[in-house]
């Protein structure tokens, strides 16, 4: 593998005469807090002690997500309401990012300029004409292949 330093062709040049790249557009890594992370990180570990390690990325099917969603909520409204009998926010980082990560692994359907809310009762890989200039495409749509299919 070969890689490649990226280059916006934009400069910023310090006190010290050093130069760099700018910030702009890149992720900002330095304004998440750690100790969330680190509070997230040991949900981890304590979940990986009762379940396995990565069980939750098994999860492949509407409902655990559905669940996901539903505990995200859940864990969110006892942080709201102050609860302190575990660790509720990192319980709400965790049941998000386990849906997002269903999310992105699972057969999708989209609908494109309709608004009409479709039921998904059709087969993976077809697309299937709604009106003139409207369509539906039946997933599989994995989220590296979101932007081409968007931009159809």
């Amino acid at each position: 593998m070969v890689f490649e330093t990226k280059d916006s062709g934009k400069r910023e040049t310090y006190d010290s005469g050093m130069v760099r790249d700018v910030r702009d557009g890149k992720t900002r890594y330095d304004l998440v807090d750690r100790t969330m992370l680190k509070r997230w990180a040991e949900l981890m570990g304590r979940g990986a002690d009762k379940y396995g390690d990565d069980n939750w990325r098994l999860a492949n099917s509407d409902a655990e997500l559905k669940r996901f969603k539903e505990s995200a909520f859940r864990h969110f409204m006892q942080w709201l309401e102050g609860e302190t009998d575990e660790d509720h926010a990192a319980a709400v980082f965790f049941n998000i990012a386990a849906a997002e990560y269903v999310l992105q692994k699972t057969p999708l359907f989209y609908v494109y300029k309709a608004t009409d809310s479709v039921v998904p009762e059709f087969s993976p890989g077809n697309i299937y004409p709604i009106s003139t200039n409207h369509f539906l495409f039946a997933g599989p749509v994995h989220s590296s292949d979101r932007q081409q299919v968007e931009g159809c």
